[in-house]
């Protein structure tokens, strides 16, 4: 390790053990400082705040390292801009509208979080599924039923089979005690919504057919490759493009009417605000 690398990681553990404990706290003064470069100043505090609570020594001190040569770095170059650059009127016009767009946002956020804080009502959110269907559409296949995939080289495939074509709901256990005797791989999604594509993920081999014309023309479905057989039994489904179900759409039905709550209150908002200073003379236009 050269000297200066030495000098750097010392000043480093340093800082660190400053930032636990090891150093005073004072007044935000240049002894506070951990680096300075012309006015401005990186206090040590920041720094700790960066570095989460348990972070070991060794990812302690690769963090406060890149953060204070970013710093310094970002620091030399905004004084070279300043030198370049001068009091630009742009700059100093583009930031005063910033810094508005920012209050303006920060405020209109307060009063959201404060009138928004709870969610639709099951009525709202039905009422709103049933009048914008078109809204509400599947982007991927979907799908609910059962899985099971099979050592190619057991004999008591057939088994299986029986098992699959004639199950009912509540068979499931049953099914998965039989697998896990069988040294087969059983999968139940007949409750909850799933994306074709996470079935396809334990069947490979299914990731290779159209959608369509497996789900149109096949409730009991057997594939087969070298290794393995599998069985997929599906018990509904939706195709992309089709309606999504009620209960997998409700989180964004949720969120579209609350989102749309939002946008009315804010457009009220601006008009009853425009209105209150056109009444109470706050505006003055010159033609």
């Amino acid at each position: 390790m050269t000297y200066g690398k030495m000098a750097l990681l010392a000043a480093v553990v340093s800082l660190l053990c400053a930032l636990t404990s090891c150093g005073k706290t004072g007044s935000k003064d240049d002894k506070d400082a951990y680096a300075k470069v012309g006015d401005e100043v990186l206090l040590r505090e920041d720094i700790k705040a960066l570095i989460p609570e348990g972070t070991s020594q060794n990812d302690s001190i690769a963090i406060a390292e890149a953060f204070v040569k970013k710093w310094i770095t970002n620091s030399l170059i905004y004084e070279e801009a300043k030198k370049e650059l001068g009091e630009n009127e742009e700059i100093n016009d583009m930031v005063e509208e910033y810094r508005k767009a920012l209050i303006i946002h920060k405020y209109e956020q307060n009063l959201l979080d404060k009138k928004f804080s709870t969610q639709p009502s099951e009525e709202e959110m039905q009422t709103f599924y049933e009048n914008n269907q078109k809204l509400l559409t599947v982007s991927n296949p979907i799908v609910k039923g059962m899985s099971m995939k099979i050592p190619a080289s057991r004999k008591n495939i057939d088994a299986a089979r029986k098992l699959m074509r004639n199950a009912k709901e509540g068979d499931e256990d049953e099914i998965d005690k039989w697998s896990l005797r069988n040294s087969s791989v059983f999968l139940y999604f007949g409750k909850e919504w799933t994306y074709l594509s996470d079935v396809a993920r334990s069947i490979p081999i299914l990731a290779g057919y159209n959608p369509s014309t497996i789900l149109d023309k096949n409730k009991y479905l057997e594939l087969r490759d070298d290794s393995f057989v599998y069985i997929v039994r599906i018990s509904d489904y939706r195709l992309k493009g089709n309606t999504e179900p009620y209960e997998m759409a409700k989180p964004r039905i949720a969120t579209l009417i609350l989102n749309q709550r939002k946008k009315d209150f804010i457009k009220q908002l601006e008009n009853d605000i425009y209105n209150e200073g056109v009444k109470n003379k706050k505006i003055t236009i010159r033609k």
